[in-house]
């Protein structure tokens, strides 16, 4: 009476390999990642920090621009810059809040593009 279980293991063998074929593979480039470089002293003053925000927002549209696919580039771009902005301006803040952060000479922000709901 074992014969029907392995008779039916071999037949779902075999069903599975004439599928193979069938099979699709999607592969995906990897995100855009740049960083932007600031010294402390920029963090220290309101036109500093503008004049950092205008670098990151430039990374930004950059990095999006480049995630964006040639079907829906104003759609992706759109779902990319606003999730990415946030992220780098939130890195900004927490610079700005960090005495420790204040102390050294230099930092980096660091953009990566992701599309919202990914």
């Amino acid at each position: 009476m074992t014969r029907k279980p392995i008779i039916a293991s071999v037949l779902v063998i075999i069903a599975s390999a004439g599928r193979a074929d069938d099979l699709t593979t999607v592969t995906a480039t990897q995100p855009t990642v740049e960083h932007v470089a600031y010294a402390t002293s920029e963090l220290r003053s309101a036109d500093g920090q503008r004049a950092l925000q205008a670098r990151v927002r430039h990374a930004v549209h950059r990095v999006c621009a480049s995630a964006s696919d040639s079907f829906a580039p104003s759609y992706n771009e759109l779902n990319c810059t606003g999730p990415t902005l946030r992220d780098a301006f939130a890195q900004i803040d927490r610079a700005v809040a960090s005495p420790s952060a204040l102390a050294l000479a230099a930092g980096i922000v660091t953009i990566r593009g992701t599309l919202a709901g990914r």
